[in-house]
């Protein structure tokens, strides 16, 4: 006999269901964007740092200059002791971000003589709840977050700067006094402009952009390193992208009848050329990104990813019941966090003019 589930045993369910995605999943028709690239690239285990409270913000060293100690010797040369300032403390804000999903009794209660309907309808509301968390995600990733603002994450272009001369000249953004707390000739992203997708051009300045942003830590230099094809990729606008593959497609003499070769995906040096649709002002970001700067984003992921508040990482709460409605219960999903970059010269940024003017 098939026994009713009370209203009473909801909150237990839906806590006892939460890590849990078994069944079937809702058709999910709310996506603004094809494919969420920051989230994949951040949220993974390569690519996030757990860090301890330690107050407002979340520090690490970064070594900017060497005391020039290596030299041959004598079997008897005396050590010189050698002491020097060169090395800094970057110093990155926490930032706290959250969504939530709801529901009503009565509706659950409605639905209660089927366990497996409270569960698909909680699991639908869970979706979206989640689901609106990473859209929020996304879109600040791939955007410029001023020095007035102190509740959204830092974004790509807090990190990756602008500037029209050729070379690591990307230093400080917008307003701001330095990055991370850090301000240092070593402390600066590759940039310059371009005018066309050309040979004798945009390739031409992408080629030295690569070459000179390929730099290794020691620990690098000595271990396994990631493949360059994975931990460095090229970000583009729609236009950008389009003129790329035009470009790879004259260079090919073969393409037969295939209307679409290959992936349909351009790539340089082995590195895929992705679209981003913010950088069209598209997925409510329309005028964060100057039209028609055409930014060409050399992002670097080996250095660059998610830092977390240890213990605050997509911390999903149990049922909260509102207080001015009884029979409205909340969820909220929160973390403590932010973007960090531990060596901005392995990024580059190549535009037409200042993607953030």
């Amino acid at each position: 006999m098939a026994v009713e589930l009370q209203v009473d045993d909801i909150s237990e369910m839906l806590i006892a269901t939460q890590p849990y995605v078994q069944r079937d999943q809702p058709v999910f028709l709310a996506n603004d964007l094809q494919e969420y690239h920051a989230v994949d690239r951040l949220i993974r285990d390569d690519r996030m740092k757990e860090e301890p409270g330690t107050g407002t913000s979340v520090q690490f060293p970064v070594i900017l200059e060497t005391s020039t100690r290596a030299t041959g010797v004598t079997l008897t040369t005396p050590i010189e002791a050698q002491f020097g300032h060169t090395s800094d403390m970057a110093d990155i804000p926490w930032r706290h971000s959250k969504s939530n999903y709801s529901y009503i009794r009565q509706l659950l209660a409605m639905n209660s003589s089927s366990p497996e309907k409270v569960y698909d309808y909680m699991k639908s509301l869970r979706a979206e709840g989640w689901m609106d968390l990473y859209k929020y995600l996304e879109r600040t990733f791939w955007d410029f977050t001023p020095s007035t603002n102190e509740l959204d994450a830092w974004g790509i272009f807090n990190w990756i700067v602008y500037n029209a001369t050729v070379g690591f000249n990307g230093g400080v953004p917008g307003a701001y006094t330095d990055v991370a707390g850090i301000s240092h000739d070593k402390w600066k992203n590759y940039s310059g402009q371009y005018t066309n997708v050309s040979e004798d051009d945009l390739m031409d300045k992408l080629w030295d952009m690569k070459l000179r942003t390929g730099f290794k830590t020691p620990d690098e230099i000595s271990a396994d390193y990631p493949e360059e094809m994975d931990r460095r990729q090229y970000y583009v606008d729609r236009a950008t992208w389009k003129a790329c593959k035009t470009l790879a497609e004259n260079r090919n003499e073969n393409l037969g009848f295939e209307l679409g070769p290959g992936t349909n995906k351009p790539t340089y040096g082995g590195n895929q050329l992705t679209w981003i649709p913010q950088f069209d002002g598209e997925f409510d970001t329309a005028g964060t990104i100057a039209s028609g700067s055409a930014p060409f984003l050399q992002v670097d992921w080996s250095a660059f990813g998610y830092v977390f508040l240890k213990g605050e990482f997509l911390r999903e709460s149990q049922p909260i019941m509102l207080p001015d409605r009884d029979n409205c219960h909340v969820v909220t999903i929160s973390l403590t966090h932010n973007t960090y970059c531990n060596n901005r010269r392995k990024q580059g940024l190549l535009a037409k003019s200042d993607p953030m003017a």
